[in-house]
């Protein structure tokens, strides 16, 4: 538990991937982390739906930053229950980014690149806004709500995010694991995003907050991939520490059948609002450096990598 006089920020939803980099970002002293759940070890549990906000963020000084990381974020769990799913990433979200906002601290809304339809890529934060399906219009639609205050927010458009160090649930880890096992992998050539690692995310992040930037973001790599070019890069880099065997097949994303709805194909985000604003001071890996880190902590944590 973080003490009256430490507390800095409160990340809500901090067992997730993005949450968990978060606070070994900022560290544990002076981050205020939430979970769902009862069983995570140095968070505190908060249920959205019954709990209240006031006793989280009774400390906080006023322009302290809560980053909004709570929610459905499956697309078809979504698209399972558009109930259930916009009660807690529409409905609830707005009841709490208000009293955040009339509290005086500095909502942070992780949004999503699944606010366009795909068709041209490449997106600036101007770009016109058509989602295809029901995760991106609620992502959307919470973008407007705040978009139109007039009170200090940060609204951070985000893509695919990968792991330099490959985390279980995490991309890199599937396809290191498939590879490992001799598993086939699907990766699709026709849907194409701007990945960024995790550790480039939380520093760049902190980097806004540093700046005082407000509004609308894109939050991104420099580089656009499909999943396939993006398979074929790590492996080219995990061969450099010996042979490799995989197997994967190239397809389309239409051809994974247990998707509910339509996926964007083309959703690459243009950062040159967020370079504009941080200059000299972003850094932001493309990804076949990720990708080369990703392959030497393997070969290191497997003794084939040597000095």
């Amino acid at each position: 538990m973080v003490s009256a006089i430490q507390a800095k920020r409160l990340v809500l939803g901090a067992s997730g991937l993005i949450g968990q980099e978060l606070i070994r970002y900022f560290g544990p002293i002076g981050t205020i982390g939430t979970s769902f759940t009862q069983n995570s070890p140095g968070l505190i549990p908060f249920d959205a739906n019954t709990h209240s906000l006031d006793p989280l963020i009774k400390d906080l000084k006023p322009g302290s930053p809560v980053f909004f990381l709570i929610g459905m974020t499956e697309i078809d769990q979504c698209a399972r229950d558009p109930v259930g799913s916009r009660v807690l990433n529409v409905d609830l979200m707005i009841n709490h980014l208000q009293i955040i906002m009339t509290a005086g601290l500095l909502p942070i809304y992780m949004s999503s690149d699944s606010v366009f339809d795909g068709k041209e890529g490449n997106y600036v934060e101007e770009s016109e806004t058509k989602p295809l399906h029901l995760y991106g219009r609620q992502k959307l639609e919470i973008e407007k709500f705040l978009l139109k205050s007039a009170k200090p927010h940060l609204v951070l458009r985000l893509p695919k995010v990968v792991c330099s160090i490959p985390r279980k649930g995490t991309v890199f880890y599937e396809w290191v694991e498939a590879i490992k096992f001799g598993r086939e992998i699907q990766c699709a050539t026709d849907q194409v995003f701007s990945p960024i690692s995790l550790s480039d995310l939380s520093r760049t992040v902190a980097k806004i907050i540093d700046n005082r930037e407000f509004g609308l973001f894109h939050l991104a790599g420099p580089e656009a991939w499909s999943r396939a070019g993006l398979f074929d890069l790590l492996v080219e880099e995990l061969s450099r520490y010996g042979k490799l065997t995989h197997r994967m097949r190239r397809c389309s994303i239409h051809e994974f059948p247990q998707l509910l709805e339509d996926r964007p194909l083309n959703c690459s985000l243009n950062i040159g609002k967020l370079i504009s604003v941080l200059g000299s001071q972003i850094s932001i890996r493309p990804m076949r450096e990720v990708c080369a880190t990703v392959a030497k902590s393997i070969a290191i944590a497997s003794g084939s990598h040597s000095k």
